[in-house]
């Protein structure tokens, strides 16, 4: 049924799960209704007892109307239930252009707790994927405070599906401080993630319960198909739990068979720590690898593992920038009898016999190493300075050096380097020596342009532009990715700026994007750009 009810007897929705209407958007639709009233009635329910009408659609409308002073508002009424009430809530919600992500997770699970829909039907009924469903959903048990962030738009949604990949309120908070302080891009975020996961095919416990498990990355993979053959585990907290528990069983054991034991950090350090004159950290063939350095006895198995006078154990928890973590480890408490064991004394030590370590073949070879070091960086600098082709070479040498992971994908080709990310510098230095000397410069040159658009800050890069004879004020076009960051609304007054005339049949988001990157857009610049383009402020 159609009316025209006076606003005094139309009431909000206590249900109505929307809270967020952008000002700017407000504002034009109650000027709209100032001028040519409410065109598209609400949709509205009887409310038993008292005469009123409860709005179930329609509520900017409304909100409008009552801006605007009008004493009435077109309406259809309709007897609806609490269910049917939410339901069409939902879907009108779902079908705008650019809907609150936090109002449909709250609107989406409303409707699957009251039993009306599962996420499959649900789906079907909004002409969604399931995916999307669940991935809304997902997002309400993120902590309040990373969900008003999204509400508000101040995080991505890109950015919160990302956080919902780890399970700890506390991980969840700490990376998105981290995105928000750093400006991280949703790919940039995707790498930094990695901070907060740990892999499973380092785990030094049975995994075999964790196969199972909805943190395992590939257990995720129905919200995210990129992760169906990763294997991170996204709870780090009972990753380090277990890896804690299996390392206690272990030295709860080697205390039963009467080795010597350490839980204190403060304790174990000095006993292992390189250069350690009566103690040393020892591993066997199987775990010196989890290592940065340690002695490999040759008898560990058949002497080392039966000695329970001076064989001991450890293990301590730490804490870093990854979160928590256990050192474990052997320590042998008689170097003597170490070095006995070896047949030599460890450098640096005379080995308790009055021997000197002078006469250790690995010694000498260090000592004559530390020589010809000397000598290198001694005489080769100023060689260096003088050759015009050996600066080129170090200049590309350090650039994809102190890049980390930095190599042109066509350099690490002509180097005959492979597809590798890790090369070792001697091998890089080999294949930069093997470039004939008239093709340094171009060489240079295209690894320095790479080296610019990866690494260089974009503060820097707005100062170079006058040296480099680009006029950004003339020259910058908005791109596609900045207009899709804007409203509607906002799209509206960005095309006005640019002085794009938008066809009158571009209502949707993605035709005024359309209509506007048809235009010539070299040049113009919207006024949100003013700031950005100062190079006093970068």
């Amino acid at each position: 049924m159609f009316k025209v009810i006076p606003l005094d007897n139309v009431k909000p929705s206590k249900e109505n799960y929307r809270t967020i209407f952008r000002k700017v958007s407000m504002e034009e639709l109650t000027a709209s209704v100032k001028s040519k009233g409410v065109l598209q009635p609400i949709l509205v329910r009887p409310v038993k007892g008292n005469g009123s009408f409860e709005i179930v659609a329609g509520h900017r409308r409304f909100m409008a109307a009552t801006d605007a002073g009008l004493g009435e508002i077109p309406a259809m009424v309709k007897e609806l239930s609490d269910v049917e009430a939410l339901e069409i809530q939902v879907i009108e919600n779902s079908q705008r252009e650019d809907p609150n992500p936090m109002e449909e997770a709250r609107g989406f699970a409303k409707l699957i707790k009251m039993g009306k829909h599962t996420p499959d039907t649900l789906a079907e009924k909004i002409g969604r994927s399931v995916r999307y469903v669940l991935s809304r959903v997902k997002l309400l048990d993120l902590p309040e405070k990373v969900q008003a962030k999204v509400e508000s738009e101040e995080l991505s949604l890109g950015h919160a599906l990302l956080l919902t990949r780890l399970r700890h309120a506390s991980e969840q908070t700490a990376f998105m401080k981290e995105i928000l302080d750093e400006e991280l891009s949703v790919g940039q975020a995707t790498g930094g993630i990695r901070d907060f996961v740990s892999t499973l095919e380092n785990a030094v416990f049975d995994t075999a319960g964790c196969e199972r498990c909805p943190y395992l990355s590939r257990n995720q993979s129905t919200l995210w198909p990129d992760l169906k053959k990763s294997d991170h585990c996204m709870d780090k907290g009972c990753f380090f739990a277990k890896t804690r528990d299996h390392y206690k069983a272990i030295l709860k054991a080697r205390a039963a068979d009467g080795f010597k034991t350490f839980t204190d950090e403060k304790t174990v350090r000095p006993l292992i720590a390189h250069g350690a004159k009566k103690s040393a950290r020892i591993v066997d063939s199987e775990s010196k690898t989890r290592y940065y350095y340690g002695v490999e006895p040759k008898k560990y198995k058949g002497q080392c593992m039966k000695c329970t006078e001076q064989h001991a154990f450890y293990m301590y928890e730490t804490k870093g920038y990854n979160g928590k973590g256990i050192e474990f480890g052997d320590i042998c408490l008689d170097t003597k009898c170490l070095n006995k064991m070896q047949g030599h004394a460890r450098p640096g030590h005379d080995g308790g016999n009055g021997t000197s370590s002078s006469g250790n073949g690995h010694n000498k070879e260090m000592k004559a190493r530390e020589c010809r070091d000397r000598f290198l960086r001694d005489r080769v600098p100023p060689k260096v300075a003088a050759s015009a082709p050996l600066q080129k070479r170090l200049h590309i040498y350090y650039m994809c050096v102190a890049g980390n992971d930095f190599m042109p994908e066509d350099l690490a080709k002509e180097l005959g380097l492979g597809k590798s990310r890790w090369i070792l510098s001697t091998e890089l230095y080999r294949g930069i020596m093997a470039l004939p000397a008239k093709q340094l410069d171009k060489v240079l040159s295209n690894v320095l342009a790479a080296k610019v658009a990866k690494d260089t800050d974009t503060g820097a890069l707005l100062l170079m532009t006058d040296e480099a004879g680009i006029d950004v004020s003339k020259e910058l076009a908005v791109d596609k990715a900045w207009l899709n960051s804007n409203t509607k609304a906002e799209l509206a007054k960005v095309a006005k700026q640019l002085g794009v005339k938008l066809p009158a049949k571009a209502e949707k988001k993605g035709e005024m994007v359309k209509a506007i990157l048809a235009g010539n857009l070299v040049g113009k610049i919207p006024s949100d750009f003013k700031k950005v383009l100062s190079k006093k402020k970068g």
